[in-house]
C-alpha cells in the first residue's frame, strides 16, 4: 500500500511541477508565458458627458452614438488643490502580448499616506531591455499631479541596466484630507507604461481609529479566495466598541467593483485576522485594489478609517488547461485513480469503523492477558471479558491509590480487595471518616449487590460478615495503640465522622508518628493493610488551622508512611475523589494506581497525556464498580480495565443508635472480663463463664448485638452466682 502511494506521488509531482515551476517565471521570463495586460480607462470615476462618437467611460453600458471603454481621450490637469474626479485614460496601447517587455517597472501600484505639510519619496526602478539607448520621459496625470515632483522628469537608460527614479510626493499645510488619485506615466519612444497612483491625506488629529489590509496572496486566479490580513488599531478610544467593516474589491483601470462583503468586530486596543474573499470565475486579469472602510459611531458621530491595497488577478498557465483536460477524461480517471483511491478509501473506513468502536466502547482493547496478574486476590474480572482479574498482595505493600468521582465505586474497589484480604487472614486497619465501613460485620443484604452476584459467579450464601472492632473516635487525643488492633483476619474501623477536619487531620498524623515507634521487623511479604478514605479531607484547604496549641500534618505524615511501611509488610490504600489531589512526591512512590469513574478534566488530561486518548475517552463512561487499573509491571505498562465483584458484606454503615449499643456491649464484656479475672485470682472456676464471655464478643464483632446481649446477661448471672457461692 506504501509503494504504491508512493508512485503515484511520483507521477503527480512529475506533471505537476513544471507548471509551478513556470507559474513562478511568469512575471519574469520567457515568450511562452501567456499574459494579458487590461487597457485602462479611468480610474475610480464615472463617465464624462457624451458629445461625440469616441468618447468613452467606464461603466457597463452605453448612450446612442458614444461608445464602451476602452478609447483614450485626452488628458487635462483638474483645476483647485482638491482630490476630484479626474477622467484618466491611458495614451497608448502596452506594447506586446506573450514577450518580454521592452521595459519593466518594479511596481504598478504606488500609495502614500500623508499628513497636511508631510512628504515622503518614493523610488520607482525602471529596467531598459531594448537593445538600443534609451530616453525616458516622465509625467503625473490625475488628482496628485498639483502634489508630485520629479527628481528628473527626463533621463537615460542604458541596455540591460535598471534606473532609480526618485519622486516626490507632498502636501501643503493647507491640503485637504481625502483619497487623491492618478498615476505615473513612463514613456519611450512609443512605448508607454503607467504607474497608479494612490495619494491618501489625513488629519492626524482625528485618527482615532486605523485600519491595515495587506493581501497575503499577491497574485489570485479567478474563482480563487483571496486571503487578506486585517489589522485594527483603537487609537484613542479607552472602551470596548463594536466597529462595522466594508471590504470592497475593485479593478483599478475601469473602478468595476467585482467582490464586496462585511462584517462587525469588537476590539478594545488592536486586533489583528485574516480574512478571505472568493474572486468570480470571469474577473478579467489586471491590477484589483482590496479596500476596507472601518466605521463606527461615537456620542452620534460616525468615525471612520479606510485602506487600499493592490494585488494582481492573473490567467493560470497555459499547461493548467491541457493538464485539466487530461485529468478531466474517464480514461485517465479509471487508470490512475481507481486502484489507489479504492484502497485508500478502504483503508480510511477501516480506520473509521475501528475510531467508531473505540469511541463507543468503555473500555480499550485488546489486553495482553498473559501480562497479568495470574493469581492474587480474586477481585473481580478483566472488563467485558469472563477472565478472572487479580491483584498480587505483595503489590499492596507498594500501596494503591483510587480515586474516582461520587458513586463511581472507588469505595467498593477497596472494600473489596479489604474482603479478600480478610479471607486470607490478613488484618484490615480502617481509618473512616463517613462510617460506611461499619457495615463489615454484618452479611450483604443489599438487593442491588445480590442480584449482580451470578454475574460473577458467587452464590447467594456467600454473603458473609467479617469479625471486626469498632471504634467511635471522639477524643483527637485518644490514645491508639495500632499493635492491639492487629488481628488475623479481623477489621478494625476507626470511626471518625464526630472529628472535626482539624481534628481529624491531627489524628491520622498521630497514629501514623506512633507507628515510627514500634520496632517492626522487616517482611517481604503483606502483613497488615490500613486504609485511609476520604484522603482530600486532609489537604490544606480543608485543614486551616491547628487543633490547641499541636499541628496537623495528616498528609505529610502519609507521605513519610508510604516511603517507610513498606519494608515492615505494611500496605497502603488511599481513596480521594481526585487524583491529583496527591501531590506528586506520593504519586512517585505508589505503584498501583485504580481510576474509577470521573469527569474531571484534570485527572482526564493526566490520563491523556501519560497513557493516549484511548483511555481518557472511557473514563467518563465506566460502569460503576469498573475501574483503569495501572501498575507499571503489567500489561506492558498500559493500563487495563477490572469490573470489580459486588460486596459480601453489607453496604449500609451502622446506624448511630445501633453503634452506640455496640459501644456499651464492648465496654460491659471488658468489665466482665476484668471480673472473671478476680474470680480466677480467687480460685473459682470460670471455664464456662470464660466460654460465654468469648461468645457475647464473637457475636458483637459480627453484630449479632442482639445475641450479643443475651450472652453478657448470662455471663454478668453466673458471675453474681459464683460471688454468692465462695
Amino acid at each position: 500500500m506504501k509503494k504504491i502511494c508512493f508512485f503515484s506521488f511520483l507521477i503527480l509531482f512529475t506533471l505537476f511541477s513544471p507548471i509551478v515551476y513556470a507559474q513562478n517565471l511568469e512575471w519574469i521570463q520567457g515568450n511562452i508565458y501567456y499574459t494579458t495586460r487590461p487597457i485602462i480607462c479611468s480610474l475610480y470615476y464615472t463617465e464624462p458627458s457624451c458629445e461625440a462618437v469616441g468618447c468613452c467611460w467606464c461603466t457597463s453600458g452605453a448612450t446612442a452614438g458614444c461608445q464602451v471603454c476602452p478609447c483614450p481621450t485626452p488628458y487635462q490637469p483638474p483645476p483647485g488643490g482638491g482630490p476630484g474626479g479626474a477622467f484618466i485614460t491611458p495614451e497608448e496601447e502596452e506594447e506586446g502580448i506573450g514577450v518580454l517587455p521592452s521595459l519593466l517597472l518594479s511596481t504598478n501600484t504606488i500609495e502614500v499616506w500623508l499628513y497636511p505639510g508631510e512628504y515622503q519619496v518614493v523610488s520607482l526602478g525602471i529596467t531598459n531591455y531594448q537593445d538600443d539607448r534609451t530616453t525616458i520621459q516622465m509625467s503625473a496625470e490625475g488628482d496628485i499631479w498639483p502634489y508630485t515632483l520629479f527628481e528628473k522628469d527626463k533621463f537615460n537608460v542604458d541596455p540591460g541596466e535598471t534606473y532609480y527614479a526618485n519622486i516626490k510626493f507632498f502636501t501643503l499645510p493647507t491640503t485637504l484630507p481625502g483619497v487623491y488619485n492618478g498615476r505615473i506615466t513612463i514613456k519611450s519612444g512609443n512605448i508607454t507604461k503607467m504607474v497608479a497612483v494612490i495619494l491618501r491625506v489625513e488629519y492626524e488629529a482625528e485618527k482615532l481609529l486605523d485600519i491595515k489590509v495587506d493581501p497575503i496572496t499577491k497574485n489570485v486566479y479567478p474563482g480563487n479566495n483571496l486571503k487578506y490580513l486585517v489589522t485594527l488599531y483603537n487609537l484613542g478610544l479607552t472602551k470596548r466598541v463594536d466597529i462595522f467593516i466594508n471590504y470592497t474589491i475593485r479593478s483599478v483601470e475601469n473602478d468595476t467593483v467585482i467582490a464586496r462583503t462585511g462584517e462587525t468586530v469588537a476590539i478594545e486596543t488592536s486586533l489583528s485576522f485574516d480574512r478571505s474573499i472568493l474572486i468570480p470565475n470571469d474577473t478579467e486579469p489586471g491590477i484589483y485594489i482590496i479596500e476596507a472602510i472601518a466605521m463606527y459611531k461615537d456620542k452620534e458621530e460616525e468615525k471612520r478609517a479606510s485602506a487600499v491595497e493592490s494585488f494582481n488577478v492573473v490567467k493560470p498557465f497555459w499547461l493548467v488547461p491541457w493538464l485539466w483536460a487530461i485529468f478531466t477524461n474517464w480514461i485517465t480517471w479509471i487508470i490512475l485513480f481507481i486502484l489507489i483511491p479504492g484502497l485508500y478509501l478502504i483503508k480510511k473506513l477501516y480506520e473509521k469503523t475501528r475510531l467508531k468502536k473505540v469511541y463507543r466502547a468503555r473500555y480499550v482493547r485488546p489486553v495482553d492477558l498473559k501480562k497479568l496478574p495470574k493469581k492474587g486476590l480474586l477481585v473481580g474480572r478483566i472488563s467485558e471479558t469472563k477472565v478472572n482479574a487479580y491483584i498480587d498482595p505483595n503489590d499492596l505493600m507498594t500501596h494503591l491509590i483510587v480515586a474516582g468521582g461520587t458513586g463511581s465505586g472507588k469505595s467498593v474497589a477497596s472494600m473489596v480487595i479489604a474482603e479478600e484480604l480478610l479471607k486470607r487472614g490478613v488484618p484490615v486497619i480502617v481509618f473512616d471518616p463517613t462510617a460506611q465501613w461499619t457495615g463489615f460485620i454484618r452479611p450483604c443484604t443489599d438487593k442491588r449487590m445480590l442480584n449482580i452476584y451470578n454475574k460473577f459467579g458467587i452464590k447467594g450464601e456467600e454473603a458473609r460478615a467479617f469479625k471486626g472492632t469498632i471504634i467511635q473516635v471522639t477524643d483527637p487525643f485518644m490514645k491508639v495503640e495500632i499493635e492491639k488492633f492487629i488481628k488475623k483476619g479481623e477489621i478494625t474501623v476507626f470511626v471518625l465522622n464526630k472529628l472535626t477536619p482539624e481534628q481529624l487531620d491531627y489524628f491520622v498524623r498521630k497514629t501514623i508518628d506512633y507507628m515510627f515507634t514500634i520496632s517492626w521487623s522487616e517482611s517481604t511479604k503483606l502483613k497488615v493493610l490500613m486504609v485511609y478514605d476520604e484522603v482530600h479531607r486532609l489537604l490544606p484547604k480543608y485543614v486551616k488551622r491547628k487543633v490547641s496549641a499541636l499541628e496537623g500534618g495528616g498528609y505529610l505524615a502519609l507521605e513519610r508512611a508510604v516511603r517507610e511501611f513498606r519494608k515492615w509488610g505494611i500496605g497502603l490504600i488511599m481513596i480521594s475523589q481526585v487524583l491529583l489531589d496527591f501531590k506528586g512526591a506520593i504519586r512517585a512512590v505508589i505503584a498501583t494506581e485504580a481510576q474509577m469513574r470521573t469527569k474531571y478534566a484534570g485527572d482526564i488530561n493526566r490520563i491523556k497525556t501519560k497513557y493516549g486518548w484511548q483511555y481518557s475517552t472511557s473514563i467518563p463512561k465506566l460502569e460503576v464498580g469498573a475501574g483503569l487499573i495501572q501498575n507499571p509491571a503489567y500489561n506492558n505498562g498500559k493500563p487495563w480495565f477490572i469490573s470489580f465483584r459486588p460486596l459480601l458484606h453489607d453496604t449500609f454503615r451502622i446506624s448511630d443508635e445501633e453503634l452506640e449499643k455496640y459501644e456499651t456491649y464492648k465496654k460491659e464484656i471488658e468489665e466482665l472480663r476484668k471480673e472473671i479475672e478476680a474470680l480466677k485470682k480467687k480460685k473459682i472456676d470460670t471455664y464456662d463463664i470464660e466460654l460465654e464471655i468469648n461468645l457475647a464478643e464473637e457475636k458483637t464483632k459480627i453484630g449479632q448485638l442482639r445475641m450479643a446481649e443475651t450472652y453478657i446477661e448470662s455471663v454478668r448471672s453466673r458471675i453474681e452466682t459464683a460471688k454468692k457461692r465462695k
